[in-house]
């Protein structure tokens, strides 16, 4: 059973149990995001949406290394919670439920910190 207040996250790539201990201390398991100068920010932020599914896609900032990690969270919170990813700029997000108006925000992790969510996306409604 999980606490109140505290996201399901699935991790994604080789970091595990230290990407989780980064999430709990950088405000994506709760407190809150660094500061930052704006560089770090996704940008270009889309969802399309199809049957039970939206494809979350975005341009990674100047500042974050190739080898780099991405946080995906929704609102309604999507069945997967906060979905962690590893070199990649778009993502699938499925087992959504159909009728339901979904929006994402996105962060990066730069090596050492991770930036401020991005904007959300508008709603799109799962088909």
């Amino acid at each position: 059973m999980m606490q109140s207040g505290v996201r399901r996250v699935i991790l994604r790539g080789s970091v595990g149990l230290v990407a989780a201990i980064s999430l709990m201390g950088c405000g994506l398991l709760g407190g809150s995001s660094p500061a930052s100068n704006g560089s770090d920010v996704v940008t270009n932020l889309q969802a399309a949406a199809a049957a039970g599914q939206v494809t979350v896609s975005w341009t990674a900032p100047a500042s974050v290394p190739a080898d780099s990690y991405y946080a995906i969270s929704s609102s309604p919170q999507n069945p997967k919670g906060t979905i962690m990813v590893h070199n990649q700029t778009s993502y699938v997000v499925t087992g959504l439920t159909r009728g339901t108006k979904y929006t994402f925000t996105v962060t990066s992790w730069d090596g050492t910190t991770w930036g401020p969510w991005s904007a959300w996306t508008t709603y799109v409604t799962v088909s």
